[in-house]
């Protein structure tokens, strides 16, 4: 994957109360945190993380002064490894953008500090077969990661990364999908894909 400096999400967040969020699909009305706070995509950008399958994780500023901060985004790439393969790749750097609006986001709305919690990140094709992943799943690219926001219920969660229309959202019985790099989707499953 070819990554530059200057990849951005150009989406952004609606900045309605966290209580109130629903599942439908954001309206024009919404308003976004770039729309209140021009400087949203500029400031530094930081996220605290920590992948529950190895237990490695840490708070890791990956954007500062108009570009990615390479060793801490090739940290976050590397804690977002296929754990069972033992293999790592470069995430889009868009994944990461989400995990960032929607960790500000929550913590503008209730003044608490909060972490991502990842359950399932970059996959080879072997371990996205053996867990039940699509065949063209965004997993196998680095464009997806499964997991939850501490302090956040799934489906409150699920509303807050739908509300970028960056990609897939799926809401599964014990975590939250999301990938960039496609048409907004939406999807819910009983099903508890790892």
């Amino acid at each position: 994957m070819t990554l530059t400096r200057r990849s951005v999400l150009v989406t952004g967040l609606a900045s309605c109360a966290l209580p109130g969020l629903t599942l439908a699909a954001p309206t024009p009305a919404q308003v976004t945190p770039d729309v209140n706070d021009p400087a949203f995509w500029t400031r530094p950008r930081v996220i605290r993380v920590k992948n529950l399958n190895t237990g490695q994780g840490g708070e890791f500023e990956y954007w500062k002064d108009g570009q990615y901060v390479m060793d801490r985004y090739f940290a976050l790439s590397a804690l977002a490894l296929d754990h069972r393969a033992g293999v790592a790749v470069q995430i889009d750097p868009r994944v990461f953008d989400l995990m960032y609006a929607t960790q500000t986001w929550f913590e503008g709305a209730t003044k608490k500090q909060t972490h991502h919690e990842l359950t399932s990140a970059y996959r080879t094709p072997a371990t996205n077969k053996a867990v039940g992943g699509a065949p063209s799943s965004t997993h196998l690219q680095g464009r997806a990661m499964d997991g939850r926001m501490d302090g956040v219920s799934l489906s409150v969660y699920a509303a807050m990364l739908l509300a970028f229309r960056a990609g897939g959202v799926g809401l599964y019985e014990r975590h939250v999908h999301w990938d960039v790099g496609r048409s907004t989707t939406f999807w819910r499953t009983s099903g508890a894909e790892t």
